[in-house]
């Protein structure tokens, strides 16, 4: 209690590539990011409890495809999105391989995002299902 929430990065192969290796079982290594800018937003711009951003980290390690899915209406969007395009990752890979995957940006109203533009340290869970990677403040 009392703790501001983590940013969590959802990672998964886009659906063409699940669907083209089924039956394949291997390790998928997370996309790791470097180098990090969180966009600096008033603490009331965002009207939900948490900002969802849908898109890809390519094999050079970039978002693309950045689009806020919830909530629909977000005003600051584009703003946001500027800020996550400047991102860097180490790619994802599986079996040794880059791989381009899927990703799901949640950010939670209490996660502080109108703090200004600053790089923060990310952590990946690495036990069972919660590969889920969290961002904080350096």
């Amino acid at each position: 209690m009392g703790l501001s929430k983590s940013w969590i990065l959802q990672y998964s192969l886009p659906r063409s590539t699940e669907a083209q290796d089924s039956g394949n079982v291997s390790r998928l290594e997370a996309p790791w990011p470097y180098n990090i800018v969180r966009p600096n937003l008033a603490p009331d711009s965002l009207n939900a409890d948490a900002l969802l951003v849908h898109g890809y980290v390519n094999e050079a390690g970039k978002f693309e495809s950045l689009g806020v899915a919830f909530p629909p209406d977000f005003q600051a969007a584009q703003f946001v999105l500027d800020a996550l395009n400047q991102w860097q990752f180490r790619p994802a890979a599986r079996n040794g391989l880059v791989q381009k995957v899927e990703v799901l940006l949640i950010i939670p109203k209490s996660a502080r995002i109108e703090f200004p533009t600053a790089r923060h340290l990310c952590t990946a869970g690495r036990k069972g299902a919660d590969r889920r990677l969290r961002c904080s403040e350096a």
